[in-house]
């Protein structure tokens, strides 16, 4: 049975947004709150899937942003003890311009297990496949969305072997989430095919909205409300960390 994430808020942590000393306090304060499951971003000067708020950040921190630095980073984090399950999410012009095979090999082995790149669709992910072994470190994750047919639905889902994410309303970040009975419904129609986690982003604002998605996901990612928090001050941003996790008091 898959419960890997159980049940757990997931923080989107754009890397060097605004600097990566800023990202390595904000993954330390995350790791004493428990909140270990992150979405680690790579920022992109043309973040497709990304609002408006993602966008200015990711446009300020890919300026500066080496992935070599950020790896060493993260590699300091786990030297110390510090242990996180990192779904990095990028696109596909900075990972492949990186060097992606040898990228993507060092950074499984700082906690790196989850791959996402929205603007490679499913029918292309040869070109992902391509970059690992007979035993992947790193596993792909797939976005989803109320308007795919049935026969899509589950043909992403039996190719997918780690978790699932579930897009909440069709778009880019930073709106609302309106209702939810039509992702319970994509939902259902995941489990019913494979025991597999589906975690739900896009409009996830607070501990309240990520309560009501925890509901019935098995994952509730929260991205753009840290960021604009971050803006007024890395103190903010760590505030609503706090409220965020099972472990604040």
């Amino acid at each position: 049975m898959s419960t890997f994430i159980n049940k757990k808020v997931i923080p989107y942590i754009l890397a060097g947004y605004p600097n990566l000393k800023t990202t390595q306090t904000l993954l330390r304060h995350c790791h004493a709150l428990g909140l270990t499951f992150i979405e680690l971003g790579i920022p992109f000067s043309d973040p497709s899937a990304d609002g408006p708020v993602i966008q200015a950040a990711a446009s300020i921190a890919s300026r500066s942003f080496d992935f070599t630095t950020l790896y060493q980073l993260l590699k300091q984090l786990k030297s110390e003890g510090l242990r996180f399950e990192f779904t990095m999410m990028t696109y596909a012009n900075p990972l492949f311009v990186s060097g992606a095979e040898n990228t993507l090999k060092r950074y499984s082995e700082v906690g790196v297990k989850g791959l996402l790149i929205p603007d490679i669709p499913f029918e292309e992910r040869h070109f992902i496949d391509s970059l690992f072994k007979e035993k992947p470190p790193i596993q792909n994750v797939w976005m989803i969305s109320e308007n795919l047919s049935d026969k899509e639905l589950s043909t992403i889902v039996k190719h997918s072997h780690y978790y699932l994410y579930l897009v909440s309303y069709l778009g880019t970040t930073g709106k609302s989430v309106d209702s939810t009975e039509t992702l319970k419904t994509v939902i259902h129609k995941v489990k019913a095919i494979k025991d597999i986690d589906v975690a739900v982003g896009f409009g996830i604002r607070s501990k309240a909205d990520a309560e009501n998605i925890l509901k019935f996901a098995d994952g509730a990612i929260i991205g753009t409300q840290i960021i604009t928090r971050l803006n007024e001050g890395t103190d903010k941003a760590c505030d609503l960390l706090k409220t965020l996790s099972d472990n604040a008091s």
